[in-house]
């Protein structure tokens, strides 16, 4: 994820030692900055959140046919080229 204006301000600020001096406008500079993130943050989580609700959904309703372990299994072994199917999700 591509970090935001607001998340590159706040990390210099805190780099720069505002965060320890106190000062109201930097102050209020963080909040904002801080709530920016947490904006940020809860948008991503909400789309993971639906990518992951349409995985499961594919997940327990498609129907592969008469070779349908067969071909779970393939693509698991696919993916698992790349890294390890996660525990939940492997088919037995």
């Amino acid at each position: 994820m591509e970090l935001s204006k607001n998340a590159i301000e706040f990390a210099e600020a805190c780099r720069d030692g505002d965060i320890i001096e106190g000062k109201p406008v930097q102050l209020e500079m963080l909040a904002r900055n801080a709530q920016a993130l947490i904006d940020e943050y809860e948008k991503r989580i909400a789309e993971l959140e639906t990518e992951r609700h349409y995985l499961r959904w594919f997940h327990g309703s498609a129907d592969f046919g008469p070779a349908e372990a067969d071909v779970i299994m393939a693509m698991q072994a696919e993916y698992a080229k790349d890294r390890p199917v996660p525990i939940t999700w492997i088919y037995e």
